[in-house]
């Protein structure tokens, strides 16, 4: 079945109008904020880029996209400089990104619309200029009958290793687009149809270790057979330059993923893994954030378990001063879970801390994107929660340095007068005398009509490790100081085993057993640790056996799960028994063997006699 994702937007809160009876201690404000723009109304969702347009000699200024439709800039003193707001298509619910995308010195801005607020109003990603004007745009296509929406943050980094720029990002008409910066044009091989809808923003990581960034980014998934070979829930997609897959990816798993990836050495191996949470859409699934290493394999310790579902993105940064990031999430009140958390996690998966985030008022309606910086001016990093009408702060150990409720202490209150879904933390002058905390929100109160832009100056400038949603205004996901990935191209050893039957179908069903596999339907076998197949092996040497099939047809072999290869490794008739040597990667340990016969069934017998590494 294909349907349309609803985006994890949270719903537009505000306070229930009591007057209030402590007044809020507000941190210093930057002079000339908070700044009202009238009938630019609330920033649902998505967060602002903060960074420097070259307009204002090296200062930098704040993009965003409103509910209304409009694209803002506004500068480090609250002006907003002409032709902007600029007027988009729809209402932009996903982050703008800002790079130099023609190569000539001048930023420009890249920017997503649409949004499931306004269904049946096409999607879709513009570039402007910084002066205002528009160079180019991409329209999202049609799916299932329905016009698409980006709400996908864009990512841009040289991806194909020209010394220019692309842009990547995902849209609900099932695409994952690569496109050249100067112009939007499609890059070869792209876009990529994923068969349904796409609501992650996509990471920029070399993945497979050959120099170039590959594209990291979760999909949605719904059950189709072979060759598509997916199940209800998500997948998470490496690709490269040409929309390959990087070997070991995509990686499945039982539920939507409209979290985005970050990725960093969360463990101190020398390596990144990739951390993602997942989504909303399937009922009664488990409440997980995955880590997975380059080759596709669960890093040690993960997935880990929370209470609600976390379709919100991570963020990376050492909380405990060992030089080693740990990973923040946040997580929605989704059952069993009664409430919004946001969580820390250590690089092995360990549970380090689970707190509630609480407004001034001591209520918790909502927990949007972590972000991780020093706004306390201590020396350690802080972490910052969007909840209602409050960016939340908390200690490196978790607890909340915030204002949250009665009895009230004093305690600062980074509060805003109508719901509040986004922040970031900048040196916005660059001069390291100030690190500012900015949010955008609505007002007036309850109307939210105009947004209001708040840029606090609480303390000297500190670390910021994790500033902004997807760590940057590129919004790459990638936390800085990350070592790369190992050359998967680079030549491997190969080692002979005495022959070993590491699949027999025959016998009793199990991981590699029983039953037989049915017609148009595809088995995945993990076979690291059988018949002394090392972790690290890459690749196999087999010999692969069809006995007794019911009807005549071919087996295809490819490494891990996704699509299967049009060129097949056995063809067979009905009865025979028929054997034939390949040499297969491995995909995250697993070999996948799809039955491509028009009906019944077949059993398939795995001999090993080397492997790769």
């Amino acid at each position: 079945m294909v349907r349309i994702a609803v985006a994890v937007l949270a719903a537009h809160v505000a306070l229930a109008g009591a007057a209030l009876s402590q007044t809020p201690v507000s941190p210093p404000l930057k002079t000339g904020f908070p700044v009202t723009l009238a009938g630019g109304g609330p920033v649902r969702a998505g967060a602002p880029a903060v960074a420097d347009l070259g307009l204002r000699g090296g200062k930098k200024s704040i993009v965003f996209g409103t509910s209304t439709a409009k694209l803002y800039v506004v500068d480090f003193d609250g002006t907003v400089p002409a032709p902007f707001p600029v007027s988009l298509p729809a209402e932009c619910a996903a982050s703008p990104a800002v790079a130099d995308l023609t190569g000539d010195g001048a930023p420009e801005i890249v920017v997503p619309y649409g949004s499931n607020f306004s269904p049946g109003v096409r999607g879709g990603v513009r570039a402007y200029r910084r002066d205002g004007s528009l160079l180019w745009d991409r329209p999202a296509a049609d799916f299932a009958g329905q016009p698409g929406i980006v709400i996908s943050s864009p990512a841009v980094g040289d991806v194909d290793g020209d010394g220019s720029p692309e842009v990547a990002w995902g849209g609900t008409d099932g695409n994952l687009y690569l496109a050249r910066g100067a112009d939007g044009v499609d890059e070869t091989g792209w876009p990529r149809f994923v068969r349904d809808t796409v609501a992650s923003s996509p990471a920029l990581a070399d993945v497979d270790g050959d120099g170039r960034v590959d594209v990291v980014i979760g999909v949605d998934t719904h059950a189709e057979p072979a060759p598509y070979n997916t199940a209800d829930g998500g997948c998470l997609h490496v690709l490269r330059f040409d929309g390959t897959s990087v070997v070991g990816f995509p990686r499945c798993v039982d539920q939507v993923l409209y979290s985005s990836p970050a990725v960093g050495d969360i463990d101190g191996d020398g390596r990144p893994e990739i951390v993602i949470g997942t989504g909303t859409f399937y009922s009664a699934r488990a409440h997980r954030v995955y880590a997975f290493r380059c080759n596709g394999l669960p890093a040690t310790g993960w997935p880990v378990s929370v209470e609600g579902e976390v379709a919100t993105s991570p963020a990376l940064g050492d909380l405990t001063g060992d030089g080693v990031p740990e990973v923040v999430v946040t997580d929605n009140d989704r059952s069993p879970s009664t409430t919004f958390h946001v969580y820390a996690f250590g690089g092995d998966g360990t549970q380090l801390w689970k707190s509630q985030p609480r407004n001034f008022f001591g209520t918790t309606l909502n927990a949007s994107e972590p972000v991780i910086a020093d706004v306390a001016g201590d020396g350690t990093v802080e972490v910052l929660v969007p909840t209602n009408t409050e960016v939340a702060v908390f200690s490196a150990a978790g607890v909340q340095l915030t204002e949250d409720g009665a009895p009230y202490t004093g305690a600062p209150s980074y509060f805003t007068e109508t719901s509040v879904f986004n922040a970031a933390v900048a040196d916005m002058e660059g001069d390291g005398a100030a690190v500012e905390v900015i949010a955008v929100s609505a007002s007036p109160f309850p109307t939210g009509t105009d947004s209001k832009v708040y840029v606090w100056n609480p303390k000297a400038t500190g670390s910021i490790p994790w500033g902004a949603f997807h760590q940057n205004e590129k919004r790459t996901g990638v936390l800085p100081g990350t070592p790369g990935c190992a050359n998967v191209a680079v030549p491997r050893s190969f080692h002979t085993l005495a022959p070993c039957r590491a699949v027999d179908t025959r016998n009793a069903d199990g991981p590699l057993g029983g039953p037989a596999i049915e017609a148009q339907r595809t088995r995945t076998f993990y076979l690291l640790g059988a018949c002394g197949i090392p972790t690290d092996a890459v690749a196999l040497s087999l010999n692969v056996t069809v006995v007794s099939p019911t009807f005549a047809g071919n087996l295809r072999l490819f490494p891990g799960v996704g699509t299967s290869p049009l060129v097949s490794t056995l063809n067979y008739k009905s009865g025979q028994t028929r054997a034939n040597n390949a040499v297969v990667r491995l995909g995250a340990g697993e070999i996948s063997v799809q039955n491509d016969q028009g009906t019944g069934v077949a059993h398939v017998l795995i001999d090993v006699t080397g492997y790769f590494r």
